[in-house]
């Protein structure tokens, strides 16, 4: 019996510029909490500043 394999779960603080790069087909970007509106600096390009996002690794169909 193989063990359930966890999803690959980060999260980051995206400008839109970076959180537009992160979004493709093999993963999901979801905004962590849409209330919130106080930005931070980014994670990535460290210049500009965005808000929190869970970024999750669909798994593979088989």
């Amino acid at each position: 019996m193989s063990k359930p394999r966890k999803a690959f779960r980060l999260e980051l603080t995206l400008c839109y510029r970076c959180a537009s790069d992160f979004r493709c087909d093999n993963r999901i970007l979801k905004r962590i909490n849409r209330r919130n509106n106080q930005k931070s600096r980014c994670d990535i390009c460290q210049v500009r500043y965005g808000f929190d996002y869970l970024v999750i690794k669909k798994e593979a169909r088989q």
